[in-house]
């Protein structure tokens, strides 16, 4: 028997999610696979809402961290790691 799509918006929307996740068209279908992070979540979730928040809140700041220093350092490494990889083929 098949669900009907109004059956499927309120399933999607009890769950807080996509119509398109419950069928799988994500990318990130695999990640609540992951038995660590699992458990992270899961701890997340058992933690006060506002201590939650305030760690959700770091986690975001870090995250922006990470791909700033990658858009900034990563052409400067590819760049020097090409450079120093000329200069040993040529000695």
């Amino acid at each position: 028997m098949t669900p009907s799509i109004d059956a499927a918006k309120k399933l999607a929307s009890l769950l807080d999610t996509t119509v398109g996740y419950l069928l799988g068209e994500t990318d990130d279908h695999d990640l609540f696979k992951d038995p660590e992070m699992l458990k992270r979540f899961k701890e997340l979730h058992s933690i006060d809402a506002k201590e939650r928040e305030h760690i959700l809140f770091a986690i975001d700041s870090m995250l922006k961290n990470i791909a700033s220093l990658l858009v900034l350092f990563l052409p400067y490494t590819c760049h020097t790691f090409a450079k120093t990889a000329l200069i040993r083929l040529k000695t």
